[in-house]
């Protein structure tokens, strides 16, 4: 490797990125230049520890719900947001935080998907 490409390789950052959200709904086929930049890191490393941690957070929120899912009373066929608005919300917020951070990506700070 040429020292001016490992010195290039080396200024690069990485950025935690999640794609964006219309209707509240990830859009994983927008463009790269379109997605969010929710965090600027060092390494990649640092980027996938960032989105590992995001994934685990999104499984503990939905894992939070199906207790309160399964805490409820049996409701017969009546929907859930019926029968408890608030954990009805609290789902659907957990399912797209979770379809989030499935989505979620670390992309080099220099990556020319990120211009077009």
């Amino acid at each position: 490797m040429r020292p001016r490409h490992a010195a290039a390789l080396a200024l690069a950052g990485w950025y935690f990125i999640v794609p964006p959200l219309p209707g509240g709904i990830p859009d994983v086929q927008a463009p790269l230049s379109k997605w969010i930049r929710v965090r600027n890191l060092d390494t990649a490393s640092d980027c996938e520890q960032v989105r590992l941690g995001t994934m685990l957070d999104a499984q503990k929120e939905v894992h939070k719900v199906e207790e309160k899912i399964a805490a409820l009373p049996d409701s017969g066929t009546r929907p859930l947001r019926e029968v408890a608005p608030d954990v009805y919300k609290a789902d659907d917020e957990a399912s797209r935080f979770a379809a989030t951070a499935l989505a979620a990506q670390c992309i080099a700070t220099d990556d020319p998907r990120l211009a077009k």
